[in-house]
């Protein structure tokens, strides 16, 4: 508001104030002069220092600081007015000259004058009042010029007004453009505050997804490693676990059961034991790897429980007969005839719980209880169009060794068991209850235990299973001989030891054979010799069983009259996928090796027909 009433105004006030001395020396003693000169550099000095106390902030701009300087204002325009009263020039040149330097100094002080309100009028009617007043009071023409005065005291301080009105606009635009640019820069610095931790959070993100994506990456390579890994190892391991499973079961078969072949009847059954140990560790380990790598694929059937709880019993009888146990079965008569659910994982938990059931038992006997449990069903199980369903508990009680306090934690822990001692005196991987454990998991169950150390343990699992709609008869087992098969096989096999065993076996079952050692000898062999069947290995050299398969069922399609040969898979390549991938290549069944003889019989009477039957197994 006072930034114009600045000291250069002023001092211009005051250098005009020597130039009307000059004028007014012509006329008047220099001592009126020096008095009127004196009154107006006092006056200007007074306001030079009370404008500088306002500008510096020493004083507080309120109503009486503002009245005093109109007050100052007021005395400064009324000392301007002595040149056109008591001071006024006689000769008409001077006069003319000081009319023209008043006019001048009333429209110079509008300019410095108006920033402050009403400070304008105050100095011009100071001013311009007193020589309206004169030239009333002497009359004749000057009474005229006193309404031209009074004219222009009203024109100039409307003028004035609007000045001041327009000066007060535009210092409040400018103080609202001030606050507005201010505004904007604190604006501009919160935005550039928020775009530069954008741009960090945003850079952190990118380095997070590229570790992210390294790290997936990462994992996927390990993961396939290590799938490629086990898938390799359980190749070469269920390969050479074949050759002495089925050679040892030859053997079995082979050797007559009294005189002085009962020893060497016991070794091979021991070498034959110590397989089929062999290929349930590395179905474990395999099982393991699955349910770690969430591939573990369930399979839902019907099929009767008392059946299954009774054959998984059946294979354990002779373990707990060799330690003189009672086992004893027992079944609520709420449990319905058929169920459906996983029965291969089901009989896999089942008699993994009773074979330890047995392990750690030396006295006394296991006990093997299926009931009706309180598991929640779920809320579609109710609708119309949903099977029913029944929750079933299946516990397995022993009077073993029990479980210490201090071994629960660890109990369902991969390779874990109760403590060293244990592991030496009763074997094991510590594999089985924590495959167990998870396979139920997997199946939507829970599984637990209560032990008492030296009194015995329970083991208990529940599972809720599917009653079907329509009674699906189960299937019997039946104890048969060997079939009399009549026919031509064409076993594509590149190791040797398999190849024969396989050979041994088809001749048992009355087949002839013939060996080709990669799929490229196979193909060669169906184009110049006839054959009913084809065992084909998966894994060989030269050219492997897949591609041979999808060579030979193209070379079939462009002969429309020839027979269709089935072709089996006999892999060692047993893990998620790998029977889908052989079928798709257009065989015809899979059977994974190690196998049995009676499963390699099974698997050949379903695609080639006994021509007899009837025989006895040697």
């Amino acid at each position: 508001m006072f930034s114009r009433l600045s000291r250069k105004a002023l001092g211009g006030s005051i250098f005009a104030g020597i130039f009307v001395c000059y004028i007014l020396l012509r006329e008047f003693s220099p001592y009126k002069v020096a008095i009127w000169f004196a009154a107006l550099v006092a006056v200007s000095t007074i306001r030079i220092v009370h404008q500088r106390g306002i500008l510096a902030g020493t004083k507080t701009v309120d109503h009486w600081v503002v009245l005093q300087l109109h007050c100052i204002i007021a005395m400064n325009g009324f000392i301007w007015s002595a040149p056109g009263t008591w001071l006024s020039p006689l000769d008409p040149a001077n006069q003319v000259i000081m009319s023209l330097f008043m006019v001048g100094l009333s429209a110079n002080s509008l300019i410095s004058l108006t920033p402050m309100r009403h400070a304008y009028t105050t100095f011009l009617t100071a001013m311009m009042g007193p020589i309206a007043v004169y030239f009333f009071q002497t009359g004749g023409d000057y009474a005229t010029s006193a309404i031209g005065v009074v004219a222009y005291w009203i024109f100039m301080v409307s003028g004035g007004k609007r000045q001041n009105e327009g000066t007060e606009n535009l210092i409040r635009t400018q103080l609202d453009n001030a606050a507005l640019a201010a505004n904007i820069r604190k604006e501009k610095e919160i935005v550039d505050r928020a775009n530069r931790d954008l741009e960090q959070q945003i850079e952190r993100r990118q380095r997070t997804e590229a570790e992210l994506r390294a790290s997936k990456a990462e994992a996927e390579a390990a993961s396939k490693a290590k799938s490629q890994f086990l898938a390799n190892m359980s190749h070469e391991l269920r390969t050479p676990l074949n050759g002495i499973l089925g050679t040892s079961e030859l053997l079995l078969r082979s050797l007559p059961k009294m005189g002085q072949l009962a020893k060497h009847q016991k070794y091979t059954h021991t070498i034959h034991s110590a397989g089929e140990r062999l290929l349930h560790l590395i179905g474990d380990i395999l099982d393991m790897a699955r349910i770690e790598a969430g591939a573990l694929r369930l399979e839902h059937s019907s099929f009767a429980p008392r059946e299954v709880i009774n054959e998984v019993v059946d294979l354990t009888a002779k373990q707990c007969s060799d330690k003189r146990l009672k086992m004893s079965i027992s079944v609520s008569p709420q449990v319905p005839l058929l169920v459906r659910s996983d029965e291969n994982r089901l009989r896999q938990v089942l008699g993994n719980l009773i074979s330890n059931a047995i392990k750690f038992t030396e006295r006394g006997g296991v006990d093997v209880r299926v009931e009706v449990a309180n598991l929640p069903i779920a809320a579609n199980a109710s609708q119309s169009n949903s099977p029913a369903q029944i929750a079933l508990r299946w516990s397995v009680t022993d009077t073993g060794i029990g479980i210490a306090d201090s071994a629960r934690e660890q109990l369902f822990q991969p390779f874990s068991q109760i403590d060293e001692s244990h592991t030496r005196r009763y074997g094991g991987s510590g594999l089985g209850l924590a495959i167990s454990h998870q396979l139920v998991h997997a199946m939507g169950g829970r599984m637990g235990f209560e032990s008492m150390p030296q009194r015995g343990s329970t083991f208990w699992f529940e599972l809720i299973f599917e009653i079907p709609s329509t009674h699906v008869p189960p299937q019997v087992s039946l104890d048969v001989t060997n079939p009399t098969l009549r026919g031509r096989v064409l076993v594509a096999e590149d190791n040797a030891t398999n190849a024969l065993l396989v050979l041994e076996m088809l001749e048992l079952a009355g087949c002839t054979a013939v060996v080709a050692h990669n799929g490229r000898e196979a193909l060669e062999q169906l184009r110049d010799n006839t054959f009913d069947l084809v065992l084909m290995d998966w894994h060989m050299p030269e050219l492997d069983g897949v591609a041979a398969t999808k060579i030979w069922r193209d070379i079939e399609k462009e002969r429309p009259h020839a027979p269709r040969i089935p072709i089996i898979a006999l892999t060692a390549s047993v893990l998620a996928g790998d029977r889908e991938t052989c079928i798709s290549a257009g065989m015809d069944d899979f059977l994974g090796k190690p196998f049995s003889c009676d499963e390699l019989f099974e698997v050949v009477e379903r695609w080639l027909p006994a021509q007899t039957v009837a025989p006895t197994r040697p």
